[in-house]
This record gives C-alpha cells, sequence and structure tokens, in this order.
C-alpha cells in the first residue's frame, strides 16, 4: 500500500535573496500514519524549525525560510 503524504516541512537558506543554497536546504516529509503519531510530528517539526534558528546567522546567511505545507 502506498503512503500519502500529509505533511511536508522545507528550510531553504542562503545569501542572495530567493535563491537557496542546497548545502542549507532540508526537508521532512510525513505521511498520513506518522502525523497522526503526535510524537512523530512534533519531532519533525521541532526538528525543522530547529535547523531553521540554527541558520539564522547574518554573519554567514543573508535569509532562512521555513514552509510547511498539509496535504
Amino acid at each position: 500500500m502506498e503512503k500519502r503524504l500529509q505533511l511536508a516541512i522545507e528550510v531553504r537558506a542562503g545569501i542572495i535573496p530567493g535563491e537557496p543554497m542546497e548545502e542549507y536546504s532540508k526537508n521532512w516529509y510525513l505521511s498520513r500514519d506518522e502525523f497522526e503519531d503526535k510524537d512523530t510530528w512534533l519531532a519533525a517539526a521541532g526538528a525543522a524549525h530547529l535547523y531553521a534558528l540554527t541558520l539564522q546567522n547574518p554573519e554567514r546567511l543573508n535569509w532562512v525560510r521555513l514552509e510547511w505545507v498539509w496535504m
């Protein structure tokens, strides 16, 4: 049975606005079953937010974006 995607969280960052640098890009994708497990959902959301927070360093990058989409 194919797992259906329920949640996508993406963190992108870079120096030039709107041009993400691959080395700072990370994704978290959760299936419906994973999303229904609150511990799994909270762990993924927490990891994404923490990662975005660690990238907020103006000596290294100019922008950071965290986006999430519910399917």
